[in-house]
């Protein structure tokens, strides 16, 4: 709670704040901006468990309110670390969340980040990647995607220039390995390189020139380069220029480098692919033999239908969610996750519960499914109508067909109750299937403005050109599309007729719509189909991601005490994103002793599916003062972000790439490592 004083003063500064809304924003209302986070920790399986929270990702996080209390303050008349309404006057977008990420700017600005009606002003330093902006603004309106805004004209960053010589009275004063601090007061014209290739530009002092790369861009690749100073800025006292000094010799470090083999072996994942049967109710009816027999076939998912038929009228008894927790514990510890499925009349009845009442459930549920996040990452809607498919409710969540005489504003309100009961109470990583387009063209009118709903069409290649009244225009597929590049996109077949049943057409869906978790049950003889027609293993392999290494590249030697940093050129070929927060992870192992230090870094969501380039992620890694000496091989992994799934070889993910054990590149099953056939040397 805010102390008495700390009240007064965030009363003063938000009665400030109002004021300089009206002069510099024509009005609007506001409010202090808050957040906060939790920690949590697994308990047995048998009970409710807390959280599976995603490991520490680095982010920051934002001050206590009372600490916002002293901390709000004001440049160019926006209020930072206060709620606004609006974009301010004179402001422009400078990048967004998931496309366009890098706002490019120098220096340190004010910046705006939100949507619709919620923003947040902070001040930041450029350049600024708008995809980490929760972690410093916190989230203004959780589930729409957001954009960052900056004055519209920002301090513009100096072009840097390429010289082929060292200029006169020009003397060194770091490198990039061993002495790195340049140590100056204010900015001045810096020249960074070797040999006859230097690039000049203004910095800032105290200047690293270990960091110099991120600033000048590397003009000699490969070549140990150095920092170059007005000698005057170092003596204190102009002089008479000197004679120009020869350029320093370069000290060479050495690079190492490899490439890899693509594979087209159809790998088990994590988190993607086809998903097989569970029981015919997860919770009364939990067949452990098939979630096996999936495991055992290469299926990573299960369908976990969940029935609520008994509680239509009524609260979920204890024994209910505590049976539920249970299962979740029986399919994490079986090495599997699930697509999630909730229904009150699993028939064509519709026998359903009223908005109200799911409502409640999904809040009685919370506990339980955020204790599971790290084994539910999809979820149907469900709940609504016949099957929980969102049709035929005779509890006024539908109309027209099969619904009664509901009038279709009374369902459109019923829904967006459901719908806002899913976002509240279902953990952030869980991607929600939504059956229809059309509810979410009316909630989201631009299918880039949020990023937690997606899509599952329960009769994907069936029944005609609608998928049995999934799509009612041409608009509708065309939003869906646009909507599965960063949203999940499920689905399963129906036996209604026509069926589209040929390899073709589920090779071009599949890549159209980013197909990311799909019904393996052949039940249309849709699976049947394609394994005659010979495109069942590029169909499984290619639903979800499927993560391609193409090249790393790192230094042969580092220091104790120092860092290495590890390049790693990569790219997601499958049809669809990953939807989690997942690193990669260079590890690397004494030959002698078998010590590990490892690193991280990246956010594999970035990968844009499909990928036809490679992306870099450079991987710093720590070498600890005490580190053993020697020659350590180097390995990639890409661990879950789950604290109890992260340390289990079967929820990392496997590269599509194959071993060459003539270079000594290799897969590692038991610790769900690739060794890239590199040494790094630490001396």
């Amino acid at each position: 709670m805010l102390t008495q004083t700390a009240k007064k003063r965030l009363a003063v500064v938000e009665l400030l704040a109002s004021l300089t809304l009206i002069t510099a924003c024509g009005g609007g209302n506001i409010d202090t901006a808050t957040d906060a986070s939790a920690a949590a920790t697994a308990n047995d399986t048998a009970t409710t468990r807390q959280d599976a929270t995603p490991a520490n990702d680095g982010t920051a996080t934002v001050a206590d309110t009372e600490s916002r209390a002293h901390a709000l303050a004001y440049t160019s008349g926006v209020p930072v670390g206060v709620k606004l309404s609006s974009v301010p006057a004179g402001y422009v977008q400078c990048a967004d969340e998931w496309n366009n990420t890098m706002c490019n700017f120098s220096g340190s600005t004010t910046m705006v980040y939100g949507a619709a009606s919620a923003f947040i002003a902070a001040t930041v330093a450029g350049p600024f990647d708008c995809n980490k902006a929760n972690g410093t603004f916190g989230d203004p309106v959780p589930g729409i995607a957001k954009a960052c805004y900056v004055p519209s004209a920002p301090a513009a960053t100096p072009t840097p220039i390429k010289l082929s010589s060292l200029p006169a009275s020009y003397v060194l004063c770091a490198d990039e390995w061993n002495s790195t601090t340049c140590t100056f007061a204010g900015s001045t014209t810096m020249v960074y390189g070797a040999a006859s290739a230097y690039i000049a530009a203004t910095v800032a002092g105290p200047f690293d020139c270990s960091k110099a790369n991120a600033s000048f861009g590397d003009p000699l690749f490969g070549v140990a380069k150095n920092c170059y100073v007005p000698s005057t800025l170092l003596s204190g006292t102009p002089g008479p220029a000197p004679a120009p000094a020869p350029a320093p010799a370069p000290v060479p470090v050495t690079l190492t480098a490899a490439r890899f083999s693509i594979s087209a072996t159809d790998f088990p994942n994590p988190d993607r692919g086809f998903y097989g049967w569970a029981g015919s109710d997860f919770v009364t009816a939990y067949d452990a033999p098939s979630v096996q027999g999936n495991y055992t076939a290469g299926q990573r998912l299960v369908l976990a239908n969940v029935k609520l038929d008994a509680y239509r009228g009524t609260d979920l008894p204890a024994s209910f969610l505590t049976a539920l927790n249970s299962r979740f514990g029986q399919l994490r510890a079986a090495g599997m996750k699930s697509t999630l499925w909730f229904s009150y009349d699993f028939s064509e009845g519709g026998n359903d519960a009223p908005a109200p009442r799911i409502k409640r459930h999904l809040e009685q549920l919370k506990p339980i499914l955020a204790a599971n996040a790290d084994v539910i990452p999809y979820m149907r809607a469900g709940f609504i109508g016949a099957w929980g498919e969102w049709h035929s409710s005779k509890a006024g969540n539908s109309c027209g067909y099969n619904s009664g005489a509901t009038p279709c504003a009374t369902a459109d309100a019923n829904r967006l109750i459901v719908r806002d009961a899913l976002i509240a109470n279902v953990p952030a990583t869980t991607q929600i299937g939504i059956r229809y387009p059309a509810d979410l063209m009316k909630w989201y009118p631009s299918p880039t403005q949020q990023t937690r709903l997606g899509m599952h069409n329960d009769c994907h290649l069936s029944g005609g050109p609608s998928d049995t009244g999934t799509y009612q225009t041409t608009e509708q597929r065309t939003y869906a599309q646009q909507l599965s590049t960063h949203t999940a996109f499920g689905g399963e077949n129906c036996s209604a007729e026509p069926r589209r049943l040929s390899c073709p057409d589920i090779l071009t869906e599949g890549a159209q719509y980013h197909i990311s978790w799909y019904n393996g049950l052949d039940w249309a003889g849709f699976i049947t189909a394609w394994r005659n027609g010979g495109c069942l293993s590029k169909v499984s392999s290619s639903i979800g991601y499927r993560l391609q290494l193409d090249g790393t590249s790192h230094a042969t030697r580092a220091a104790r005490g120092g860092s290495a940093s590890v390049d790693v050129d990569l790219r997601n070929v499958g049809w669809g994103r990953f939807f989690t927060a997942r690193k990669v992870e260079v590890t690397l192992r004494h030959r002698s002793t078998g010590a590990l230090i490892k690193g991280s870094a990246g956010d594999l969501r970035n990968l844009v599916p499909q990928g036809t380039a490679s992306s870099r992620i450079s991987v710093p890694v720590a070498i600890p003062a005490g580190a053993a000496t020697g020659d350590y091989d180097v390995y990639l992994s890409v661990p879950d972000i789950f604290s109890t799934t992260a340390g289990d070889a079967r929820f990392a993910v496997r590269f599509a790439n194959a071993d060459n054990v003539a270079i000594g590149q290799a897969w590692e099953a038991g610790a769900a490592r690739f060794k890239i056939g590199t040494t790094l040397s630490v001396n």
